[in-house]
C-alpha cells in the first residue's frame, strides 16, 4: 500500500490539458527537422509511432508552480499509465510529477460535493488564450 503524506494533491489530465493534439502530425519515424512549439512523443502502444503534439504552456506551467508550492502532483490519462509517462518524459516533467496513472475509473464517496474543485479547462481557460 502506498501513503500520500500529504494534503496538497493536485491531479492532471494529459490529453488536451498538459498537450494539444495536432492529428494530421503523426509519424512512422522521428522527423530530423522539427517544428517549432511542438513536442514529439512516441507512442507505447503503436511501434515506430511519433505522435505530434502542441504543448500547453499555460498548464505546464501551472503544474510546475504547483509541484514547487509542495503538492503533491498525479498525472494520469484515458490512454493509460504508458502514454501518460510518455508524455511526461516528453515534456521533460519527470521531477515534477509524483505519480502517473490510468484514468480513474470511478470515486466512491460519501459526500455529493466531494469539496474538490474539478476545473474544466474550457471553463477556466479562454482557448484563445492557450
Amino acid at each position: 500500500m502506498e501513503i500520500i503524506n500529504n494534503d496538497k494533491n493536485c491531479f492532471f489530465d494529459v490529453d488536451e490539458t498538459l498537450i494539444f493534439w495536432e492529428l494530421e502530425m503523426d509519424f512512422r519515424h522521428k522527423p530530423e527537422e522539427e517544428f517549432e512549439d511542438r513536442v514529439y512523443i512516441k507512442d507505447p502502444h503503436i511501434e515506430n509511432l511519433w505522435v505530434v503534439a502542441r504543448p500547453h504552456s499555460r498548464m505546464i506551467n501551472y503544474l510546475k508552480r504547483k509541484s514547487s508550492q509542495g503538492f503533491h502532483i498525479t498525472v494520469w490519462s484515458a490512454s493509460g499509465n504508458a502514454w501518460a509517462e510518455a508524455v511526461i518524459r516528453a515534456l521533460e516533467l519527470e521531477r515534477f510529477v509524483n505519480i502517473i496513472m490510468a484514468k480513474p475509473q470511478t470515486c466512491w464517496d460519501d459526500k455529493k460535493d466531494l469539496g474538490v474543485p474539478f476545473i474544466y479547462l474550457d471553463e477556466h481557460f479562454e482557448r484563445e488564450n492557450w
